[in-house]
């Protein structure tokens, strides 16, 4: 409610009679007080409107053969007008208080029907849900300027990430080119995958952001897939020895082939399951198993 307990009412009604039994009404209410501006025709509410603040307005719907009320709601606004509105109606009529709630007013009042407690709920409740709509507005508003400012870091990151991670990647295969080691080689192929891993992960970041703008898509493209599941269990062979377990791949023949669906998910599932398998395990050893089966690959940890 009005911090000052009172509330200012602009009420545009034609009939000065009907304005007049509605003051009566509300000035019978103790608290909140109630103090009015009257306007007969939406001109006088326009200079009102300019020369006041009001906490609410409540407006006839039939004003003269060439003014309508909710003509002026919508001049005003709607939800978007500087105060609530409620619409004053003398007729019954069900499809016209649907229209007055979807051309923005936030209540009616029949004043067939009119009484204290009804046009006092009616106002105060009005102010209450312009009050409340407003803060969720500027939440939302916040929200939306918060995930502006998200997605563009995450856009930066990654833009400024690629293309030194594509370097490394690079040295990694000259060095498996023309290294004679085998040490140094299945090294820098560990390297490599590491390497491919924060280049997924990057990905991952760009995922999010078309997650926002609902532009995400399945990506269907062609991939070896027992290279895939070799270099994503390798890349966790440091860590699961460091926790002395061991890792034993058993891959069907069928999985070495060309595939074609979305690499970086199905590689992002094998990584969940295998961090998870190892951070709950102290020792032993973690079998990685894939199938074909029935045109359906299967993978168990």
């Amino acid at each position: 409610m009005p911090a000052s307990n009172q509330i200012r009412l602009l009420v545009l009604d034609d009939d000065v009679g009907d304005f007049r039994i509605l003051a009566r009404h509300l000035e019978t209410v103790r608290t909140p007080r109630y103090g009015f501006t009257h306007a007969s025709n939406i001109e006088e509410a326009r200079v009102a409107i300019s020369d006041n603040t009001f906490d609410a307005a409540l407006i006839d719907y039939r004003l003269s053969e060439s003014q309508n009320g909710l003509d002026f709601v919508k001049e005003l606004g709607g939800r978007e007008a500087p105060f609530p509105i409620v619409l004053l109606t003398g007729m019954g009529d069900g499809e016209l208080d649907r229209e007055a709630i979807l051309s923005g007013t936030y209540d009616f009042i029949d004043k067939m029907a009119l009484t204290r407690e009804l046009a006092d709920r009616a106002i105060r409740f009005s102010i209450s849900s312009y009050r409340y709509e407003r803060e969720l507005r500027a939440t939302i508003a916040e929200a939306k300027e918060q995930a502006a400012i998200n997605q563009r870091t995450l856009a930066l990151v990654s833009h400024e990430m690629k293309s030194p991670i594509s370097s490394i990647i690079g040295y990694c295969d000259y060095i498996i080119d023309n290294c004679n080691t085998e040490t140094t080689r299945d090294a820098a192929g560990k390297m490599k995958a590491a390497s491919t891993h924060l280049q997924d992960f990057l990905s991952n970041l760009s995922e999010f952001v078309r997650l926002d703008s609902k532009a995400v898509q399945i990506s269907r493209s062609s991939f070896q897939l027992k290279t895939m599941l070799d270099e994503t269990v390798d890349f966790f062979e440091p860590y699961a020895q460091h926790k002395g377990i061991s890792l034993i791949k058993i891959f069907d023949p069928m999985t070495d082939g060309v595939f074609v669906g979305d690499r970086l998910r199905v590689r992002q599932v094998m990584i969940n399951l295998l961090k998870n398998a190892i951070s709950y395990s102290d020792g032993g050893t973690i079998a990685v198993t894939a199938e074909w089966r029935n045109d359906i690959l299967q993978v168990r940890i």
